[in-house]
């Protein structure tokens, strides 16, 4: 399905690019984040009608940048199926004060890919790198893959990152 990224405030619950997170308060008691995640997208899977996703919970999405080398850069996806209950400006001091936030809201004519199944894979997330500019990636596209397998498991923990030109 495509998702339009439209430069507006959303509230914190909703699909978005940036912003401010809303995940499980465990996940920052427990300390799950490395210090070189930075946080990407939420997708409130409420507002979407997926296909073989989950009907409810959410996913987010993160990169651990550990270097400027693509090679160096891995997908961290998360799901979540419950109402989280916590809210945090995750990449406070790595982006200036205007940061623009993205709402994502379904569109025909959308910018943003989410969840399109080709064969034994599926890209939850395939982004235009001109809305990730500051992360200054020699590519088109960045689009989070994993296998419809993991899918149906709800795990996205060997989710790869891919670059495409």
């Amino acid at each position: 399905m495509r998702l339009q990224a439209i430069n507006k405030v959303c509230e914190v619950e909703n699909s978005k690019l940036f912003g401010d997170v809303f995940l499980p308060e465990s996940w920052l008691e427990n300390d799950l984040f490395s210090p070189d995640e930075y946080f990407i997208a939420q997708i409130n899977l409420q507002d979407l009608n997926c296909e073989i996703l989950p009907k409810t919970g959410y996913l987010y999405f993160f990169l651990e940048i550990l270097s400027p080398n693509a090679d160096k850069v891995r997908a961290k996806v998360r799901y979540f199926d419950g109402e989280p209950d916590a809210y945090t400006d995750f990449n406070e001091g790595y982006f200036d004060e205007d940061e623009t936030v993205y709402a994502l809201e379904k569109s025909d004519i959308g910018n943003v890919i989410f969840e399109q199944v080709e064969g034994d894979s599926v890209t939850l997330l395939s982004i235009p790198t001109s809305l990730l500019a500051l992360f200054n990636f020699d590519c088109k596209f960045l689009s989070f893959v994993v296998s419809k397998e993991q899918v149906v498991e709800q795990k996205f923990d060997n989710c790869q990152v891919r670059f495409l030109k």
